[in-house]
């Protein structure tokens, strides 16, 4: 049974509210089998034909653009988040980013008429999907907010912020990376930082974790 080897796989948005029972009816209708990946290696990528929805079963993987110019790193992976959702029913567009394995991953993919399948014959699967491409869509304006902020300091503060209602955030990504997904210099990010947290609007307790001491005078401070 796929949940009784892979019970992250109730975790997944597209099958909440759903029973393990149906989660297996629903998966071994599919045919398909989990893939492992060592750390590193190319999951999916711009030069994938045939469109699939991935899900993470287990580990951690990256995503980054699909640029050859420059690699931004977009998002990470974790067990039973998913991807692909973009082109799954697309006929002309190919996938528009690289994901790479950041550790030993297992993935589980489902082919695009499997995905319809379960669109057309499980109501709760349907509306979870809808409900995961409403929340992608705001995930894109955000960054389109972070791209038009401003200031660094303003980018970094809404991307703080988005992270997480809670106060305390773990930014799951190096600087480097931070500074390409914010489209500043890194000299910038850490001036950024240094600033926003001299006017007590954050604090760093540590290397990743940032700790929210002021939210709506960070977000009304910097423009």
């Amino acid at each position: 049974m796929y949940t009784d080897e892979y019970p992250s796989l109730k975790n997944v948005i597209l099958f909440y509210e759903i029973s393990e029972e149906s989660i297996n009816n629903i998966l071994q209708k599919c045919n398909t089998t989990p893939v492992k990946f060592s750390k590193n290696e190319l999951i999916y990528s711009p030069v994938e034909t045939a469109h699939k929805l991935g899900i993470i079963l287990s580990g951690k993987a990256v995503v980054y653009s699909a640029d050859p110019e420059r690699k931004v790193l977009l998002r990470t992976l974790e067990k039973s988040q998913i991807f692909g959702i973009s082109n799954l029913f697309s006929e002309k567009d190919s996938f528009s980013t690289n994901i790479i394995a950041k550790t030993e991953c297992v993935v589980l993919f489902l082919s695009s008429s499997s995905v319809s399948n379960m669109l057309q014959e499980n109501k709760a699967f349907l509306h979870n999907y809808i409900e995961y491409l409403s929340d992608r869509i705001r995930f894109l304006n955000r960054k389109i907010t972070y791209f038009t902020a401003g200031s660094a300091e303003r980018r970094l503060c809404l991307y703080l912020c988005s992270l997480s209602d809670n106060d305390t955030l773990e930014i799951k990504c190096n600087m480097s990376d931070l500074a390409d997904m914010l489209d500043i210099g890194r000299a910038s990010l850490y001036r950024a930082f240094d600033t926003i947290c001299e006017d007590e609007c954050i604090k760093r307790l540590s290397k990743t974790k940032v700790e929210i001491l002021n939210r709506s005078q960070m977000l009304t401070k910097y423009k």
